[in-house]
């Protein structure tokens, strides 16, 4: 099987048994919800409030104006060209670690933040996929594998949050001191099944659910953890053994 997990920086995320994140630097007037294959094909789902009107930032590098996927079947860091539907292979990541990639968020400098499944999370060049440890340490809080994202933490601001969810709720990580510091349960929302985050530039905070029943995609108070409004993702999209999700 294969894992994938897509991402983009300057407010962005990805995560999950395969996610994706989110990027904030391109912005898009229209409402439609898309999926994009791992072959470059496209679904359209619908209609769905997917903009949060903000202003394009302009203080990152080029690199972090991708989408970033990451796969487990041949270890490679690659990045997505949404207007071309285009990947480009980066690099083979050789992260010290005897689990696969898990989930992947990219800050606005161009680092992706890549979590493995057993927990340790990396810090991942998205120039040549050079892969660096970090010292943040596995399960805190009872959060051992999440989805990520990073939003920013006002409208135009250029600090961010790398925010974190799964069954535990919602929580976030101080990319300095490393300390994981919950938020909330994440009310109103089944994240029984695990969650997903994408951010973006404009400070806004998106999740996608794969809730039993049917799968969801909210905007989250970062601060309560309550959906700001959620949505179902009708027709529901084939997730295979990976999914991710990403704001670009």
């Amino acid at each position: 099987s294969q894992l994938v997990l897509l991402l983009s920086a300057c407010g962005q995320s990805v995560g999950g048994s395969g996610f994706t994140n989110d990027s904030g630097i391109a912005r898009d007037s229209g409402r439609d919800v898309h999926v994009v294959n791992g072959d470059g094909s496209r679904i359209q789902l619908g209609d769905g409030p997917v903009s949060d009107g903000s202003p394009a930032s302009s203080d990152c590098p080029d690199e972090a104006k991708l989408i970033y996927v990451v796969s487990d079947n041949t270890n490679s860091l690659y990045s997505f060209n949404p207007p071309t539907l285009t990947f480009t292979k980066v690099g083979v990541l050789a992260c010290e670690s005897t689990a696969n990639p898990f989930a992947m968020s990219v800050a606005r400098d161009g680092t992706a933040w890549v979590l493995y499944g057993d927990g340790n999370l990396f810090r991942v060049s998205t120039k040549d996929a050079t892969c660096s440890p970090t010292a943040y340490v596995p399960g805190q809080r009872g959060f051992t594998t999440f989805g990520m994202g990073f939003s920013a933490n006002a409208m135009g601001s250029t600090q961010e949050t790398l925010f974190v969810c799964w069954t535990e709720g919602l929580a976030q990580i101080d990319t300095a001191s490393l300390v994981l510091t919950p938020v909330g349960t994440m009310p109103g929302l089944d994240v029984s099944s695990g969650c997903d985050l994408t951010g973006t530039g404009g400070g806004a905070l998106y999740s996608f659910i794969t809730q039993p029943t049917q799968w969801v995609i909210a905007q989250i108070n970062k601060t309560s953890s309550t959906p700001i409004w959620q949505h179902p993702v009708t027709p529901p999209i084939p997730a295979g053994g990976a999914w991710g999700t990403s704001f670009w």
